[in-house]
């Protein structure tokens, strides 16, 4: 959850010691916090990244030409955890570093969530040292200004308070860019969101007459689940037989990234069929025991999902709950009625749910990933919330719903029932608890 935060009184008091052994090893080599004042940063401390970026060429060049554009001093890369926004601004970061005079550096917050201790972990990235006669910030403005210097800040999300120290450092530094990975927008003057969707998926998943292993291989989703297997199984390969179950695999992981990879990694004892059939009962179940360098959040699927999660208010987090049990998303309509309150609440509260890349917007309809529903879906909705409620959000979704929206031969009166009964049971469950 977000701590409270204090601009002033970070501001106008000196920075709190960050310890070095909370930062993240994949950041890159400290430069000598001793060396004499003034000395120049080194040209870049950017981490190699050991795995290639697959399917993020028109995205990497995307944002690329964004940086590049006089007018773009902050740039932030939004999405949903697991999407991919660390390995696309390394990418981006390493592309660019030669464009600027002074290099390009990695500032991970991925070890801190106390708002307080951002300017330390800057400093301490820069290789600026504190001095105890100064204010931290007031050396570090010194230190930005007159330098032309892209800093790529991962994280920053779990510090979101803290982001009106990045317009001061802007103001300081008028040949400094900021590039930004984070869960939701910063909400600040000049910010130019890039919002990162998951790979591309086949839209003809689910249906293996029209499969084929040629044209499989042309999505980055598939691509990626190919060689994260063949990482954990030298001799797999995409054969006439499995495409279509790794297409639905990657399909019911809404192309997410990080899930793909931990699926991948069962490929040793779940074969492609067997690995989409333990999907269907439990998606985070399946999707665990990621690499042991990950960040913890980052090692299973439950618990990308929990940090998100976490992060919300306790409004935020209600409404994630009840917009959890619509299997095929509602309309903002629907939303309203279970969530109940006045409409204009609702509006902000889903709003913000999108804006923190956990409920994504599709025409008219409100939609959380499957990824994604797992986990507060076994907490239900509110147990207090009256079934009304349920049943009039679940009328108006279906209501509403067109018929090409429907499957074929399915109507929608048999499904909302079914929709409902499993909302329900839920429930029934969660009160019981």
């Amino acid at each position: 959850m977000e701590q409270p935060f204090s601009l002033p009184g970070l501001l106008h008091s000196p920075g709190k010691q960050h310890d070095p052994e909370s930062r993240s090893m994949s950041q890159g080599p400290l430069v000598d916090r001793h060396a004499p004042s003034g000395e120049s940063a080194p040209k870049h401390s950017l981490p190699i990244p050991l795995t290639p970026l697959i399917g993020r060429e028109r995205e990497t060049a995307t944002l690329r030409q964004l940086l590049c554009h006089p007018d773009v001093r902050l740039a932030t890369l939004t999405g949903p955890g697991g999407v991919g926004k660390t390995s696309l601004a390394l990418q981006v970061a390493c592309e660019l570093h030669e464009a600027f005079a002074d290099g390009a550096h990695f500032i991970s917050l991925a070890a801190i969530t106390d708002p307080t201790l951002i300017l330390p972990t800057l400093a301490q990235a820069l290789g600026l040292a504190e001095s105890p006669d100064r204010l931290l910030f007031d050396s570090l403005k010194d230190f930005l200004r007159g330098r032309q210097m892209l800093l790529l800040i991962d994280n920053f999300e779990q510090v979101i308070s803290a982001a009106p120290l990045l317009t001061e450092l802007l103001a300081a530094g008028d040949e400094l860019k900021l590039l930004v990975t984070s869960r939701e927008t910063l909400r600040l003057h000049g910010e130019h969101e890039f919002p990162l969707a998951p790979l591309e998926l086949s839209s003809r998943a689910g249906m293996p007459d029209q499969l084929s292993v040629e044209t499989m291989l042309q999505y980055p989703s598939i691509v990626l689940f190919v060689q994260r297997a063949r990482a954990s199984q030298p001799e797999f390969k995409l054969t006439a037989e499995n495409v279509a179950a790794v297409a639905e695999v990657c399909a019911r992981l809404d192309g997410l990234p990080l899930a793909i990879e931990l699926a991948a990694a069962r490929i040793k004892l779940l074969p492609p069929k067997a690995m989409l059939t333990r999907l269907q009962e439990s998606a985070l179940g399946l999707l665990t025991s990621g690499a042991r360098d990950l960040p913890a959040r980052q090692q299973t699927l439950r618990a990308t999902v929990q940090w998100s999660y976490d992060l919300l208010n306790a409004e935020e987090q209600r409404a994630f709950r009840w917009l959890a049990a619509f299997v095929n998303g509602c309309t903002l309509e629907a939303a309203t009625h279970v969530i109940g309150g006045d409409a204009l609440i609702v509006l902000e509260r889903v709003t913000a749910l999108i804006n923190k890349s956990l409920v994504r917007q599709t025409e008219s309809v409100t939609a959380i990933r499957r990824t994604d529903r797992g986990m507060p879906g076994r907490r239900a909705c509110p147990a207090s919330a009256p079934r009304s409620s349920l049943r009039s959000g679940y009328r108006l979704r279906y209501r509403s719903r067109q018929p090409d929206q429907c499957s074929p031969g399915t109507a929608a009166r048999p499904s909302r029932r079914c929709n409902y009964g499993r909302h329900r049971a839920s429930r029934d469950a969660a009160t019981s608890r």
